[in-house]
């Protein structure tokens, strides 16, 4: 069997997201979250490709709730969605979701992998995951 291609991961413009921070992207382009101001349909319209795109994604998602995919952004949609992202969100009673997202919005946009930040986490501390040592 071939291996298929995309051209957004060999250039490095996707962002592994989980089912939670998928979820909090359309919530935040839903005009009833009301952190897009002015959000007339136009505008909700305009980032109707990125919410098509997310749940084809979250279609693909099964158990473990954590499970990631990749998903498609360009730097324009990045920038938007981690100046509308809340900082810190929750569904329930699960992980902070919007931090995750921010922190995976953040190093896309600076070009960087979740790989060259657990490396330069790994090199700060002791080799464990997260840095140093209590």
């Amino acid at each position: 069997m071939a291996a298929t291609w995309d051209l957004a991961d060999i250039l490095g413009q996707t962002v592994e997201l989980d089912q939670g921070e998928l979820l909090l992207i359309d919530w935040v382009l839903c005009g009833a979250s009301r952190l897009i101001p002015n959000a007339d349909l136009e505008i909700l319209i305009s980032w109707h490709d990125v919410r098509l795109a997310i749940w084809a994604k979250l279609g693909q998602i099964n158990t473990p709730p954590h499970q990631t995919v990749p998903l498609s952004l360009t730097e324009g949609e990045a920038k938007a969605l981690l100046a509308l992202v809340p900082t810190t969100f929750r569904w329930a009673t699960g992980p902070d979701c919007g931090y995750s997202l921010k922190t995976k919005l953040h190093t896309f946009l600076r070009g960087e992998s979740h790989d060259d930040q657990d490396k330069a986490h790994d090199q700060a501390g002791d080799g464990t995951p997260g840095g140093a040592a209590a």
